[in-house]
């Protein structure tokens, strides 16, 4: 008998689920709470960016918007069941979101058991390193499809709107810079 070693990383084992899970999707039509909750931690643990950044754009947006209509489809409560909040607790001596911060929004904003409006909102203010990640790719997803359409970038877009003048910068051949 011969053996075979087939060597996989993580993500591409979590892949495996998504599809999986994503077949049952296609083929009823929904998903039960616990399917959405497995098919989101699926998604969170098959996320990589080096693979989702070299896909086209159009896939990207797809990606973005299932991953936000799954996020809605929960509660924070279902959220934190498959993800929980990074515990960590030194946000306000550092000025940054932590355990406390993502509590405080979603009693503030949502309430536990209230269904998520806005899943990027939600993964913004959610505390979660790879969450985080996620989130800050979806805006670049954005921001890329706004440029395909308009020409200039959101941060352009929000310069030219408040008055603020940008100046470009260019790397000479050289070495120098130019305006």
């Amino acid at each position: 008998m011969k053996l075979t070693i087939i060597s996989r990383t993580p993500e591409e084992i979590w892949t495996d689920r998504v599809i999986k899970i994503a077949k049952c999707w296609k083929k009823t039509g929904k998903l039960s709470t616990n399917e959405k909750q497995k098919l989101l931690l699926a998604l969170y643990k098959s996320f990589d960016l080096e693979v989702y950044q070299k896909m086209s754009l159009r896939w990207r947006e797809t990606a973005m918007f299932m991953f936000n209509d799954l996020i809605e489809g929960l509660t924070p409560r279902q959220f934190y069941q498959a993800i929980p909040i990074r515990k960590q607790f030194d946000g306000k001596k550092y000025e940054v979101r932590d355990y406390f911060t993502a509590r405080e929004f979603i009693e503030k904003k949502i309430g536990w058991d209230n269904k998520i409006p806005n899943g990027f909102e939600f993964l913004m203010n959610y505390w979660d390193r790879k969450t985080n990640l996620i989130a800050v790719w979806a805006m670049d997803v954005v921001n890329d499809s706004r440029q395909r359409k308009s020409g200039k970038s959101i941060f352009e877009e929000f310069a030219r709107e408040n008055g603020i003048h940008l100046m470009h910068m260019y790397e000479l051949k050289g070495g120098g810079l130019s305006d």
